[in-house]
């Protein structure tokens, strides 16, 4: 057999039959054809980790938010008995695998071989694993099959154990800390739809990378328009992205973006979402004068479940008691709770009528049911609290292991605030002793039953002049920017880079040197 070059072969050219080169010619083919295909589709393969999100957004200084500049996304539970819900939307694809990823690190006090970590998904047990981390964050995988379509609700559990001491001292030094930008479910890209599901999925994946949203565009922007986004888009996420106005014309660095915002100026007044060249999944918008985008149908502002018979309540929203009536503690985030350890906190909060105002010696009222184990050391307590004001000291050492008779706590109804308020309850259990680890608590430490009700008085629709109204009803869309937001000039490419912008969704030219091709959204 010759070569084209007229050489002779080598031997084991030689050995080649008929058909295997035939074979092989027709494999080139198919190779080259999956090439030029994926050249064309411009969108790289690969797969996003969707990460987990409280369910509740964090304020600064929550206890939840660990103090720790370095590592953003970081969420401390802490306590010998701690947990919090997470929520995680799939796209209709669904995950790569059921592979579920947790990173995590434990305080240094932890003991690893009675402390431990456990996860549900959608209610159902995904695993445990002891808790043996302490310096740097250890991914853990748990294989779960109860992952679904749309919203998954993600509820972590932990119990630690002192190394050394015992009480509620020891409590506050045992924590884990989950790195909640890797954690959660690896999706492929190619199984992320162009539709409201995969926008949000891109959007949170985009979120937990570090990287902002950008938004491109040319000239001012409606500042009500970048407001009224905002909004949706932290309703929906639970988390606030933040955004970065850039021209259509501005060269791409870095890694390709995961989802972004394109705003045209063709005044159709039209929303859709589509694939960017780039693999990125593009909200765009084209507004109008007088006319208001579509984005309720587009992107809801309430996001459901799969099924349809389950919401995410938007951010901050509490529920609300109706004064001059009975009102269960279940109704208002408390239903029937157990807990276990020596420190023990559960909080309780609630909106009272905007206009509702006691100045005078009037009472509320809690009818509260509630239990606690039998031998608690000697000094254990509860405190009972409205809006950080101790009400009543319950001892919690005597007369113990069953459920007590209906209590009637009366306070100063003065105490609570038109709007928001909080009730906690907090117990505290002394060590026993306090220079060892705590032996093993089989029983339940305390119980708060949900039929426990709270009871206001009414009152005349009044108010008081001060800050606490209007900043109260303040949301995002209230928020006023001062002068026009314009985009940099500078930054505008020259008319030579722009003949490297891609007019098709599907990138069939290839840009100078140099210089980043961007499709039309």
């Amino acid at each position: 057999m010759e070569r084209a070059d007229g050489r002779a072969g080598i031997a084991a050219d030689k050995a080649f039959s008929r058909n295997s080169l035939r074979a092989g010619r027709s494999a080139a083919r198919r190779a080259g054809t999956a090439r030029q295909r994926q050249r064309r589709d411009c969108r790289p393969a690969q797969s996003w980790l969707l990460p987990l999100r409280p369910a509740q957004p964090l304020l600064p200084g929550d206890g939840a938010a660990a103090d720790n500049a370095t590592i953003p996304g970081t969420y401390r539970l802490t306590g010998e008995q701690a947990g919090a819900e997470f929520l995680l939307w799939l796209p209709a694809g669904g995950a790569s695998s059921g592979d579920l990823v947790v990173a995590y690190r434990s305080s240094i006090n932890v003991l690893p071989e009675r402390s431990q970590l456990s996860l549900r998904v959608n209610g159902e047990l995904a695993g445990a694993f002891l808790l043996t981390s302490f310096a740097n964050f250890t991914p853990v995988t748990l294989r779960t099959s109860a992952l679904r379509p749309g919203l998954n609700r993600i509820q972590i559990d932990v119990a630690h154990h002192h190394r050394i001491f015992c009480g509620p001292e020891a409590s506050f030094a045992v924590w884990t800390e989950l790195l909640l930008p890797q954690s959660g479910v690896r999706v492929d890209t190619a199984r992320i739809g162009v539709d409201a599901a995969g926008f949000l999925a891109a959007v949170s994946a985009q979120v937990a990378s570090g990287a902002p949203i950008d938004i491109r565009a040319e000239g001012a922007l409606d500042p009500q328009l970048l407001r009224h986004l905002a909004s949706r888009l932290t309703g929906t996420l639970s988390a606030t992205p933040d955004f970065r106005i850039v021209s259509t014309w501005t060269p791409q660095t870095g890694a390709p973006p995961k989802a972004r915002i394109t705003v045209l100026q063709g005044g159709t007044g039209r929303a859709s979402i589509e694939q960017g060249g780039d693999g990125a999944v593009v909200l765009l918008l084209d507004p109008a004068s007088g006319v208001e985008l579509p984005l309720d149908a587009l992107l809801p502002p309430i996001a459901a479940s799969s099924d349809g018979n389950e919401t995410i309540l938007p951010a901050g929203a509490l529920p609300r008691v109706q004064p001059g009536q009975e009102t269960p503690f279940a109704d208002l985030g408390l239903g029937d709770t157990t807990a276990r350890g020596h420190y023990i906190l559960h909080d309780m909060n609630f909106r009272l009528p905007d206009d509702w105002l006691i100045l005078a010696s009037q009472e509320a009222r809690f009818t509260l049911l509630y239990g606690f184990a039998d031998d608690l050391p000697a000094g254990s307590l509860m405190l009972v609290k409205v809006n950080g004001q101790t009400v009543r000291l319950l001892p919690l050492d005597r007369n113990g292991g069953s459920v007590q008779p209906p209590l009637e706590i009366g306070f100063a109804a003065n105490l609570l605030h038109p709007g928001a308020n909080r009730v906690s309850f907090e117990a505290i259990l002394p060590g026993d002793p306090p220079d060892m680890p705590c032996a093993p608590l089989d029983d339940v430490t305390l119980t708060i039953l949900g039929s426990s009700t709270l009871w206001t008085p009414p009152a005349p629709a009044m108010t008081r002049p001060d800050m606490r109204r209007p900043l109260a009803r303040l949301t995002i869309d209230g928020v006023q920017v001062s002068g026009a937001m314009q985009l940099d000039q500078e930054s505008r490419p020259s008319r030579q880079a722009r003949s490297c912008y891609c007019p098709s969704p599907r990138c069939t030219s290839r840009p100078n040197r140099g210089q980043t091709a961007h499709p039309p959204c």
